[in-house]
């Protein structure tokens, strides 16, 4: 978008607009200037947001679905309650927003910066997070199940009370998280890195241990029916899984 194309269906764009329920669908924002702009309750489905510059934007209830996000700036972005179900977040910067109970489900955040964001009781089904940095992100409640988390950073992660099952965790970084009663039933948790994460309580039964790193990880209490480990698992000092393991 150049700087003289500002107006967008009646809707002027730049920095903090005043663009609350706005009809933006479908609308060619690429590379736009919208930085801490009102966006609350805008249709934005399947609009083209590409490297668009959101930082500090109120997004909060607003609809994304279909949408292109990819390389967008939204950094302390509000997307509360946001629906962005099917959108592409491929590389996005999403440091420190705020996406409680926002919807993903089947969207693609690869690559995506998600460090310390918020994504208390977010719906991730299904979507695709590898490679993406969620170092210190809040994911408490959240729902995560059938996602691909594969080669992403969640170093210092809370994960209370997620829901990981059936989700693809293979050479992820999960040293130091929270993951105080999550559910990984039947995920796919290989070669990852647990060292010293808390998995108090936590399900792991029938998930894929081979190669797992989970020294000085806490597993009081955790659930390990039919996990599938083999010699490269790395169990806590003292620990003796025979008695529940499947080799694999």
């Amino acid at each position: 978008m150049s700087e003289e194309d500002c107006w967008v269906g009646g809707n002027r764009i730049r920095p903090r607009a005043s663009l609350s329920g706005a009809n933006l669908s479908g609308a060619d924002l690429a590379e736009a200037s919208l930085s801490d702009s009102d966006l609350s309750e805008a249709n934005l489905c399947g609009s083209d947001l590409w490297k668009a510059d959101l930082w500090g934007a109120n997004l909060a209830r607003s609809k994304l679905s279909g949408a292109n996000l990819s390389g967008a700036s939204l950094h302390n972005a509000v997307l509360v309650n946001a629906k962005i179900r099917g959108a592409r977040l491929v590389a996005a910067k999403l440091y420190r927003a705020d996406l409680f109970e926002a919807i993903l489900s089947g969207s693609n955040l690869s690559e995506a910066d998600l460090t310390k964001a918020q994504l208390v009781r977010a719906d991730l089904t299904r979507a695709n997070l590898s490679g993406a940095d969620l170092s210190g992100a809040d994911l408490s409640g959240a729902d995560l199940s059938g996602a691909d988390l594969s080669g992403a950073n969640l170093r210092g992660a809370k994960l209370f009370t997620t829901t990981l099952r059936r989700s693809t965790l293979r050479k992820t970084d999960l040293a130091n998280a929270l993951l105080r009663r999550a559910d990984l039933r039947l995920a796919d948790l290989s070669d990852a890195n647990f060292y010293g994460a808390i998995l108090h309580r936590a399900d792991l039964s029938g998930a894929n241990l081979a190669g797992t790193d989970l020294r000085w990880a806490d597993l009081t209490g955790t659930g390990l029916v039919s996990v599938k480990a083999n010699r490269d698992t790395k169990w806590p000092a003292r620990f003796e899984p025979l008695d529940f393991r499947k080799a694999i």
